[in-house]
């Protein structure tokens, strides 16, 4: 066998691993029909190695490289010589000397290129703004809004274990953006940055730019917890469909955390207005997810797909229809118990829209919605909007609350409309334990049709006297009636509350009620009807 070893340094060569690398060799050197293809062994410090079976005297051979990644191997800003050459190259060197290859220069190129494109990055620890295993990218102004499919992945670099070490400090620009997502940028991914400093939005995928994905990024955050870096209007603005917002943090920015304008966004595993470490942090000025688009979902049923959205202006604001928020740490830590309420406003406000799930039947679909500075939910417009099994404490004002604000008194025959239908709650008449289970007796003056009735435990009454609904207890199905009973484990002394939920059949549900009046569980009271000295039975 023989071996070539074909030195690149210098030429900064399109591919990076050993498969982009292939020796063709050919006994006429027209390298068309007949000629022999070889991929590289291994690609490192610039040289392809290749092992070949036979090699005979008199044999051509030349190099060819696959297009690769685009790798950025310098903090500078220069743009990029040749747009469109498949080559990364700034005209300049890198302070290891080799060809620059900047992120203006890596969009400028995949831009320019036809098919799909990855950015990664190479950046060496000589390169100006590395500090503490940090590279930080100063552009002088804002970046050409990528116009092509592109992956640009800061995981790449060389350190990365779990947060960014890749940094886009807007601080120079004016009026600029961090990055734009295009309308021609379907598909695209941001992974594994930090964006911050910038006038306008960290990330704002344009409309007709579908299936974006950001993800393992800080956006307006550095990870100090100063509040400094956040971008100056939204930290990620969504005006293309089914986008994918995923484990990123995102705190600081001047407005929302997150802007939803166009349909079918999934939001999981984000901490909102809170730090990595899910404790410290000063939120996002205004909502931490804003949603004025159709089917979003805003987390999910599993521990990974939990955002924790606390410390904005107000956790989540919903304008419009069939959007679902399961599983969210609302104005709590990443714990669940620690109070980091949304210091302003509501936990969730929905204003308008119709068929808006917050929670759900099955167990993990419920939010923890604490200690926001008024309602845990409000909800002042739309209706059929389901809260099902949520934790609600805490909060400044209603558990839930359908507006006009306060307690909405129930009203014979439930033939009101507004918010949410104005849908009775449950009248609780008695409530008594006996052997460690509890039975409850109630009133449901509702319409026509089946209503699921929720029941919860409260560590205290709210100061309302009517409920929050700390702790979920159990559930019963009913039409409207007087009299009705429902039993299930607990304890005498707990402070009962509860809601009513249109039931449509088939695991739907419709419009949920303002919580009940709370009333503490008693024990049985006993009649003594005989001067008998038998034993109970």
């Amino acid at each position: 066998p023989y071996e070539v070893a074909i030195d690149l340094t210098g030429l900064n060569p399109p591919g990076t691993a050993a498969s982009d690398f292939h020796l063709l060799v050919d006994t006429d050197a027209d390298f068309s029909a007949g000629a022999s293809v070889v991929v590289a062994d291994s690609f490192s410090s610039s040289v392809a190695s290749f092992n070949l079976a036979s090699f005979s005297d008199g044999d051509y051979f030349t190099i060819a490289v696959e297009r690769g990644a685009l790798v950025v191997n310098s903090t500078g800003d220069g743009s990029d010589d040749t747009p469109g050459d498949g080559v990364c190259d700034t005209n300049a060197s890198n302070t290891a000397g080799d060809p620059e290859c900047t992120l203006r220069g890596a969009i400028e190129e995949a831009n320019a290129l036809a098919g799909a494109d990855t950015i990664n990055f190479n950046m060496p620890v000589t390169e100006a703004g590395h500090s503490g295993g940090m590279w930080t990218i100063t552009p002088g102004s804002g970046y050409d809004p990528i116009a092509a499919l592109v992956t640009i992945d800061g995981t790449t670099q060389i350190g990365w274990t779990s947060d960014p070490i890749v940094e886009i400090d807007g601080v120079s620009t004016t009026s600029a953006t961090g990055l734009i997502l295009s309308g021609t940028s379907d598909g695209s991914t941001v992974t594994g940055l930090r964006i911050i400093d910038f006038d306008g939005d960290g990330i704002s995928i344009a409309s007709g730019a579908d299936s974006v994905t950001i993800s393992n990024s800080w956006i307006g955050s550095d990870g100090t917890g100063s509040t400094v870096p956040g971008n100056g209007d939204d930290g990620i603005e969504v005006f293309g469909t089914n986008a994918v917002i995923d484990n990123n943090v995102i705190n600081h920015n001047f407005d929302e955390g997150i802007d939803v304008r166009a349909s079918g966004a999934t939001i999981t595993g984000n901490i909102i207005g809170l730090e990595v470490d899910g404790s410290s942090g000063s939120g996002n000025g205004d909502v931490g997810v804003a949603i004025f688009s159709d089917n979003t979902t805003v987390g999910g049923s599993t521990a990974a797909e939990r955002n924790v959205i606390s410390l904005n202006f107000e956790g989540i604001e919903i304008n419009s229809s069939n959007n679902v928020v399961q599983g969210n740490f609302i104005g709590t830590d990443a714990t669940g118990s620690g109070d980091r309420g949304n210091d302003s406003d509501d936990g969730i406000e929905v204003n308008s829209g119709m068929g808006n799930l917050i929670g759900g039947a099955a167990a993990g679909e419920g939010n923890i919605i604490a200690f926001n500075q008024l309602d845990g939910v409000n909800i002042t417009g739309g209706a059929g909007h389901s809260i099902l099994r949520n934790s609600i404490l805490s909060n400044g004002q209603q558990g839930i609350d359908l507006a006009p604000g306060g307690v909405t008194a129930n009203d014979s025959g439930d033939g009101d409309t507004g918010a949410n239908d104005l849908l009775n709650f449950p009248l609780i008449t008695s409530a008594v334990e006996f052997g460690g289970n509890i039975t409850v007796t109630f009133d449901l003056d509702v319409p026509a049709g089946s209503f699921r009735v929720e029941f919860f435990d409260n560590s205290a009454a709210d100061g309302s006297g009517y409920g929050e609904g700390e702790t979920f207890l159990s559930a019963v199905t009913v039409s409207a009636g007087t009299g009705l009973t429902h039993s299930f484990s607990g304890a005498e002394g707990d402070i009962l509350t509860a809601t009513a939920t249109a039931d449509l059949g088939g695991g739907t549900y419709g419009s949920t009620s303002e919580f009940s009046a709370a009333v503490v569980v008693g024990s049985p009271t006993l009649v003594v009807n005989s001067g008998s000295n038998s034993a109970d039975l």
